[in-house]
């Protein structure tokens, strides 16, 4: 009984429950703050995460955006690519017409046919001032070539297409009410040194009072070059308000345009065989042209649409 009051008696095993609960509420307040930390953590991430696929919907969806307006850039030029061609071929030939009516009078009709031949010949110098794609072409009224390129004339003197068709008989099968018309054939042409067959656009009008047929026709793959040429400048001038830029390089992996500049189309222009790989597999898919693609510090996202007329993939990143 002594012993047990010396050593403090039931004071000293309250003193022990209390320190019990001291460390007990100490450990549950760590516990707590260690849960409310480890929850914060949680949120923190979760909404990081959110905000990340937020952000990375948003992206998608912008350089989604931009790409499709370089198509639709593309898709409206082109649409009106063979009108355009069409009607320059058309006011050539008034022109060339109403300079040899200017220029000859009404007695020529009863000359020679080398003397119309000269005045042809002699107005094309007034409205052909510069290296262009124009074809300019004399008939007379049989259907037998005054002016015509020497390598587009067969063993008989007669002009024919790649197909073997006549052309003095595609004027005569063109030609409406006002004696004038235009059709399509592939006609030979020298370029770059070498006779080939190219597509061209052709407008044909008869002249009654010199009773000749003359026309004009133009090469569309020149024109189509030239087009491609003015659309690729006007890429250049784009500045997207997200920062992105529109990049346009063929099937075959030729670089045509990189970060809003166009190439020259020498064998650093080529795309990396990855990169070309990449936006092969994102074509592949329904709807969503769109992947990440890693660089040297991080990855980009990157949309891809094919014209496949020209043979071109554009994109943005």
């Amino acid at each position: 009984m002594l012993f047990f009051r010396l050593v403090g008696g039931r004071s000293f095993f309250n003193w022990k429950l209390r320190v019990s609960y001291y460390t007990l509420a100490i450990l549950s307040v760590l516990l707590a703050g260690i849960s409310l930390w480890i929850y914060n953590l949680y949120v923190e991430y979760r909404n990081d995460s959110i905000y990340s696929d937020f952000m990375r919907r948003q992206l998608e969806r912008t350089t989604q955006m931009d790409v499709r307006y370089a198509m639709q850039v593309i898709n409206i030029a082109d649409s009106k690519l063979e009108q355009n061609i069409k009607q320059l071929a058309v006011e050539r030939t008034t022109t060339l017409a109403n300079i040899m009516l200017l220029v000859g009078n009404k007695k020529i009709a009863n000359e020679t046919k080398s003397k119309i031949t000269e005045l042809f010949k002699k107005s094309i110098q007034a409205i052909n001032s510069k290296n262009d794609v124009s074809d300019f072409f004399l008939y007379d009224s049989q259907g037998n070539p005054l002016a015509e390129a020497q390598y587009a004339l067969n063993n008989n003197g007669l002009a024919t297409d790649a197909m073997g068709n006549n052309r003095f008989i595609q004027i005569q099968n063109s030609l409406d009410s006002d004696f004038s018309g235009s059709f399509i054939n592939y006609w030979p042409s020298i370029k770059l040194g070498v006779s080939e067959n190219r597509r061209q656009l052709v407008y044909v009008q008869y002249i009654e009072s010199l009773k000749v047929y003359i026309g004009c026709g133009i090469f569309v793959d020149q024109k189509l070059q030239e087009l491609q040429n003015e659309i690729l400048s006007r890429f250049e001038k784009l500045h997207f308000v997200d920062g992105n830029h529109l990049f346009v390089n063929t099937f075959n992996g030729t670089g045509v345009l990189k970060n809003g500049h166009k190439l020259t189309g020498t064998r650093s222009d080529t795309v990396p065989l990855e990169f070309l790989n990449a936006q092969l597999d994102a074509l592949q898919n329904e709807g969503n042209h769109t992947f990440n693609y890693p660089t040297a510090t991080d990855s980009t996202i990157v949309s891809v649409e094919a014209y496949m007329k020209w043979n071109w993939i554009v994109g943005t990143n």
